[in-house]
């Protein structure tokens, strides 16, 4: 496959997609991980695509570039993050190490555990 054959068929999917791995273009290319990069690369510097950690997203793609505050966080998904809570502090929860993150829901733990 040609080079421009690639880029289309790239952004062909990434249309269809909106964000696509290294692993899924080397499969479906029948192309290897360095020809997919070199193609990711020049793709981004021509402004078709954002390049990403291990893969590419649409330019018009519907993600976020920011994020919320905490405590605006702390009230989103309040339930899940009690459910959560709940499980990690039961008697029948498997007692094993875990990291511990500065997350919300992981506050949410926290608070039910002590």
């Amino acid at each position: 496959m040609l080079t421009e054959e690639r880029y289309a068929a790239i952004l062909r999917i990434l249309a269809e997609k909106k964000a696509v791995t290294v692993q899924e273009l080397t499969r479906i290319l029948d192309a290897s991980e360095s020809t997919v990069r070199r193609d990711l690369v020049a793709l981004h510097k021509s402004g078709r695509l954002y390049k990403v950690y291990g893969g590419a997203t649409s330019i018009d793609n519907n993600y976020s570039s920011s994020e919320e505050d905490m405590k605006t966080k702390r009230e989103l998904h309040t339930e899940g993050k009690i459910a959560i809570a709940r499980r990690a502090a039961s008697p029948a929860a498997p007692r094993r190490s875990s990291a511990r993150t500065i997350s919300s829901t992981s506050t949410r733990a926290r608070r039910r555990s002590t």
